[in-house]
C-alpha cells in the first residue's frame, strides 16, 4: 500500500494515511505531542473529556485525551479512536511483556 501524506490545517500535526496490515482497515497515523506515531481510525467521533474516563482519543493536533463516549450534553470535541482499541488483531502488534 502506498503511504500518502495528508495535508494538515493550521495547528494540526502531520498525518499519514495507510491501511492496517492485520485487518485491512483504513487508518491515519498521527504524530502525538510527544513525537510518537499512533494509528487511529479514519473517522472522527464526538467525545467528552474526563480524567476518570476509560476511553482514549487522539486529536488531529496530536493530543491524547482520556474521555467518555457516552455522556449527556455537548461533546468536548471531535477526535479519532486509536486503532489498537478496535483492531481485532491488535494483540499481534503488542510488544512482548505489554499484553
Amino acid at each position: 500500500m502506498k503511504i500518502l501524506p495528508k495535508k494538515t490545517k493550521k495547528g494540526q500535526r502531520e498525518q499519514i494515511m495507510s491501511t492496517c496490515k492485520s485487518c485491512g482497515a483504513r487508518i491515519v497515523w498521527i504524530q502525538t505531542l510527544s513525537g510518537n506515531w499512533m494509528p487511529a481510525n479514519e473517522g472522527l467521533v464526538p467525545y467528552r473529556q474526563s480524567e476518570t474516563g476509560k476511553d482514549v482519543v487522539i486529536t488531529d493536533r496530536g493530543e491524547v485525551i482520556h474521555c467518555k463516549f457516552q455522556f449527556e450534553g455537548l461533546p468536548t470535541g471531535l477526535a479519532r479512536i486509536p486503532h489498537f482499541a478496535t483492531c481485532p488483531n491488535a494483540d499481534k502488534h503488542r510488544k512482548k511483556g505489554k499484553q
